[in-house]
C-alpha cells in the first residue's frame, strides 16, 4: 500500500498479492477541497500500476469526489491454463460383472445382460485435444505464464480405426465393445434371437454368442468368447473360452455339460456336470458334479448345496450345505494330487533350459567370431538355425514359466481354502481340504471349516 499526501487529500492505493488489481481510496485531509484525475493518474504511476487502469472509473470518482470508499482502479488479466486432452465416448464403459443381490440374498442374474453393442462405421469415441494456456498480464504489466493442457495417448486395443488426426475413432466390425485394462476392444458377438434346438443346429461361434432363448436338450453353444443365455438351459452343452452367464438355470438331467475358462454363473444348476477356469456362482446347485479353479458361491436364504461332487480350489459358501435326509455331498477343497512335486519338476524344466540357451549363445559368438574374422559365408546357416534354436528354447521357458506360476498361485489358494456354512450343514456332508476327511455326522449351524495341522475342524461363526 503507498500513499499520496497532499495539503488537501491523501491517496492511498494498495495491490493484491497477485498484483492482478489494484484499489484506490481517497482520504480527505481539509474538507471541500477536490482531487483530479491528474493526481490519481500520478499516484498510479508512483506505485507502477501501468495495465488495465480504469479510465471510466476515475472520470467517475473525480466527478462525484468519491472519498473514504475503497474502488477498483486497474484489473490485470489472469493466465488461463490450458485444457488437458480428453475422450468423449459413444458407449457405457461400465459393464455390469456382478448380479444385484436381492432382499433374500438371492443373486439376480438377469441383470447380468448388460452387453454394449456397436456397429460398423459407428463412432465409438471423440478425443478432444489439449488446448493451449493463455498467458495473462498483471496491472503492473508483467507478463503471465499460463500451463499448457497435457495430450492423452491414443486408445489402444482391436476392432477399430482412427482418422489422421487421432480424434475420430470408428468401430470396424459389428460386436461387442469392451474398455478394460486400459484397452477398447470390440470383438464379435453373435446374437441368437430365438431358441437354440435341433431345427436351428448347433451354435458354433469364434466371439461371443448371446441366445435370447432356451438351449434345447441335444444341442450345443461353443463360444471363442462369452456365452449369455437368457433363457433356460436343459441338457445340453456349453463350451466358452471366457464366462457363461445363465440367466435363469440349467436342468441338465445328468447329460448336460457346462465348460468355461472364465466364471460361471446362473440362478440354478441340477444334475450338470461344470468346469470353470474361476468361480462358479448360484442360488441353487443340486447333485452335480463341478470343478471350479476358483469358489463355489451359493448366496440366499435358500442357497443350497445338495448332492453330487464339489471340487474348489479357493472354498466353497454356501447357506446349507446337504439336507435333513442325508443325501450324500462330497466338498473338495484344495489340490486332489499334491502340486509341489510338479512345480520342482517345472523349475528343474526352466533351469536345465536355461543352461542350454547359454551353450547356445556361446555357439552363437563362436560363430560369428569365424564370420566376421574368417569370412566363413558358408557358416551363416549355421548361425540362422542356432538363433531359431534360441528363439524356440526362450518361448518354452516363458511358457514353463507360466505353467509353474499358475501351479504356485493355486497352491496358495489352497493352503488358504476354506467351506463357510451360513445356516446349516448336515449329517451325509463329506469335506475334504488339501487331502484331509471331516465327515458330518450330525447337524451343524454357522460353521467355518478348515484344515488346522492334517485336521479338518468346525469353527463357530458370530
Amino acid at each position: 500500500m503507498s500513499k499520496l499526501k497532499g495539503e488537501t487529500n491523501s491517496i492511498e492505493v494498495r495491490l493484491t498479492d497477485d498484483l492482478l488489481k489494484a484499489y484506490i481510496t481517497v482520504i480527505p485531509v481539509v474538507k471541500k477541497e477536490s482531487y483530479t484525475k491528474e493526481q490519481i493518474l500520478t499516484e498510479l504511476t508512483t506505485n507502477r500500476v501501468i495495465y488495465g487502469i480504469k479510465m471510466d472509473v476515475i472520470e467517475e470518482m473525480v466527478q462525484s469526489q468519491l472519498v473514504y470508499t475503497e474502488i477498483l482502479i486497474a484489473e490485470g488479466n489472469a493466465p488461463i491454463d490450458g485444457v488437458d486432452g480428453h475422450y468423449q465416448y459413444f458407449f457405457n464403459k461400465e459393464t455390469n460383472t456382478k448380479p444385484i443381490i436381492l432382499e433374500d440374498g438371492s443373486a439376480d442374474y438377469s441383470s447380468l445382460n448388460k452387453i454394449e453393442t456397436v456397429y460398423a462405421g459407428q463412432i465409438i469415441a471423440r478425443y478432444y485435444k489439449a488446448t493451449k494456456g493463455e498467458l495473462g498480464r498483471n496491472v503492473k504489466g508483467q507478463q503471465m505464464l499460463a500451463k499448457n493442457g497435457r495430450e492423452l495417448m491414443p486408445l489402444k486395443g482391436k476392432g477399430f480405426s482412427v482418422n489422421e488426426d487421432k480424434t475420430i475413432y470408428r468401430s470396424d466390425i459389428d460386436g461387442k465393445i469392451e474398455y478394460k485394462n486400459d484397452r477398447l476392444e470390440i470383438s464379435n458377438i453373435l446374437i441368437i434371437e430365438g431358441n437354440v434346438d435341433t431345427l436351428t443346429g448347433d451354435a458354433n461361434f469364434s466371439g461371443d454368442i448371446t441366445v435370447k432363448g432356451n438351449v434345447m436338450t441335444g444341442t450345443s453353444v461353443r463360444a471363442g468368447g462369452n456365452i449369455l443365455v437368457a433363457g433356460h438351459v436343459e441338457a445340453a452343452d456349453l463350451v466358452a473360452g471366457g464366462d457363461v452367464i445363465l440367466q435363469n438355470g440349467m436342468q441338465g438331467g445328468g447329460k448336460g455339460k457346462v465348460q468355461a475358462g472364465g466364471h460361471v454363473s446362473g440362478k440354478f444348476f441340477e444334475q450338470v456336470t461344470i468346469e470353470s477356469g474361476g468361480n462358479v456362482n448360484a442360488n441353487a446347485i443340486m447333485h452335480c458334479n463341478i470343478t471350479s479353479k476358483g469358489e463355489v458361491i451359493v448366496s440366499g436364504k435358500r442357497g443350497v448345496i445338495v448332492g453330487g461332487i464339489i471340487n474348489a480350489v479357493s472354498g466353497v459358501a454356501a447357506t446349507i450345505i446337504g439336507s435333513m435326509a442325508e443325501v450324500i455331498t462330497e466338498v473338495n477343497i484344495g489340490y486332489k494330487t499334491d502340486p509341489v512335486p510338479m512345480i520342482i519338476k517345472r523349475e528343474e524344466e526352466i533351469k536345465d533350459l536355461i543352461a542350454e540357451v547359454r551353450k547356445i549363445d556361446d555357439g552363437i559368438k563362436t560363430v560369428i567370431n569365424y564370420i566376421e574374422k574368417e569370412n566363413r559365408k558358408d557358416l551363416l546357416p549355421q548361425k540362422i538355425k542356432l538363433l531359431k534354436t534360441k528363439i524356440d528354447r526362450n518361448s518354452q521357458i516363458s511358457l514353463i514359466m507360466k505353467q509353474r506360476n499358475l501351479l504356485l498361485e493355486n497352491l496358495q489358494k489352497a493352503k488358504d481354502g476354506k467351506v463357510i456354512v451360513t445356516r446349516a450343514i448336515y449329517p451325509g456332508v463329506r469335506i475334504r481340504i488339501n487331502g484331509s476327511m471331516l465327515i458330518i455326522k450330525e447337524e451343524f449351524n454357522n460353521v467355518l471349516i478348515k484344515r488346522k495341522g492334517l485336521d479338518v475342524c468346525l469353527f463357530a461363526m458370530e
